[in-house]
């Protein structure tokens, strides 16, 4: 979902989509044979598929589950997906296929301590009512956890599932209660978290001053404020900000200004069109020196068909590593071994976006925290392992103490950011920038 389709004000923190709005995803993106029951709220029940036998030389044991040769038979453990499918906005089918490809490989090794874990699906159709009622649907289902679409409708997730005491595990915090409900566990830094690390990667980059370029919606302005922020924490001078419509397709005025203000970056809190298109006008107006910045979760394919394989030698800034590093981090070869099983074993829409691969580390680490649980995994057990959880290490990707986070995001524990660069028609890590920082603590948030 691109960064226009779901963008609204909630407490005054900015909402945004994650990049999924070119999904061409099935309805149900369940893996082949599984079993599924649609219900009138747009959700279905399947038990994720087990393949054979992994692909992935790293397998479960890694991460301390799943340390059997045996594929679990026991009773199922429910975990309620919820996502977008085929909605106005967009649609966001990696999600589950993401989520499975982690308990395919999960239940081939034994599961939560014999105990496979099952996913109940649930079409939100990003849209408040529907997300509401897939929030009741895991009540009734006694459901032991939900993982979420990056919540753009967390208003409407959570209310239900505080007072049935349903954790929340994994939702790029996008919405307040992301970073404030009792029942939220969020893993990986947003959007706001990405731009407030905005200036240090661009000041790697021999960046000096840098301007902003946010779609005109009131909480955009909050964005302005995290890189004003982000430049003094890098020692950049911030020149301006600028605002378009929406619906702008020509945002040379805006670029104008910028360059006319002496910035030499661009941070960008906008569409991948409207960054694709500033970095065309910057061009034409003989700026190409310029550097421009974006963070991973507003990002779309669009920008390599629009700018080329090179994505304009785009940096960004994003919660974990990009999908080709594989060889520095074999958390991330876990993911794509995995959904290469996945796609093996018949799984659909097995994709790489931002908030599918938000959902696969979501799954891993409630397979982590149930493993800890004596007797039954349900949603208070689960939630007591969450609460008694420190520094598990998840897939070497990130330390997380759940549900542990600064005054400003009390809920929101990682504050790790990775820097990525736009190259042959994907991302790779910044050669420049090629170790993760801890924002919060840069932002003297700890």
């Amino acid at each position: 979902m691109s960064l226009a389709s779901t963008v609204v004000l909630m407490g005054g923190l900015l909402v945004a989509g994650c990049g999924d709005d070119k999904d061409s995803g099935s309805s149900a993106g369940a893996s082949t044979g599984a079993s599924a029951t649609s219900t009138g709220s747009g959700a279905a029940d399947t038990t994720a598929a087990a393949p054979a036998a992994s692909s992935s030389p790293l397998t479960p044991e890694s991460s301390g589950v799943g340390d059997s040769e045996e594929a679990a038979s026991g009773t199922p453990i429910k975990v309620m997906v919820t996502a977008p499918i085929d909605s106005p906005v967009g649609t966001a089918p990696g999600v589950q296929a993401n989520v499975t490809a982690a308990f395919n490989d999960i239940n081939a090794h034994g599961g939560v301590n014999g105990h496979p874990l099952k996913i109940v699906f649930c079409n939100n159709f990003n849209d408040p009512n529907k997300t509401a009622a897939c929030a009741r649907q895991a009540v009734s289902e006694k459901v032991a956890a939900v993982i979420p679409y990056a919540a753009t409708q967390g208003p409407s997730l959570y209310p239900s599932l505080e007072k049935a005491g349903i954790p929340v595990i994994g939702a790029l915090p996008s919405t307040q209660p992301d970073w404030t409900s009792k029942v939220a566990y969020p893993i990986s830094a947003g959007i706001s978290q990405m731009t407030l690390a905005s200036g240090l990667q661009l000041k790697a980059h021999g960046a000096d001053s840098v301007g902003g370029m946010m779609i005109d919606i009131p909480s955009a302005h909050v964005q302005e404020s995290l890189i004003k922020r982000g430049a003094q924490i890098a020692g950049l001078k911030f020149t301006t900000a600028v605002y378009h419509p929406a619906t702008a397709a020509d945002v040379s005025a805006q670029v104008q200004k910028l360059v006319s203000a002496g910035a030499k970056a661009i941070t960008f809190v906008d569409t991948t069109a409207a960054t694709v298109a500033a970095v065309k006008a910057a061009r034409q107006l003989g700026g190409n020196g310029m550097l421009f910045q974006q963070n991973a979760q507003s990002l779309d394919e669009g920008l390599f068909s629009g700018l080329g394989s090179d994505g304009g030698g785009l940096l960004v800034t994003a919660g974990l590593p990009p999908e080709t590093a594989t060889r520095q981090f074999p958390g991330i070869k876990l993911w794509r071994d995995e959904l290469d099983a996945a796609k093996q074993a018949g799984v659909k829409d097995t994709d790489t976006k931002g908030s599918s691969q938000a959902a696969w580390i979501a799954a891993h680490a409630l397979a982590i925290a149930a493993q800890k649980v004596k007797g039954s995994v349900t949603a208070a057990s689960l939630t007591k392992a969450l609460d008694d959880t420190e520094d598990m290490d998840l897939l070497g990707l990130l330390k997380w103490t759940p549900g542990q986070g600064p005054k400003e995001f009390p809920r929101l524990n990682s504050g790790t950011i990775y820097f990525w660069v736009a190259k042959d028609g994907g991302y790779v890590i910044d050669p420049k920038m090629p170790d993760p920082v801890d924002i919060f603590a840069k932002a003297g948030l700890r």
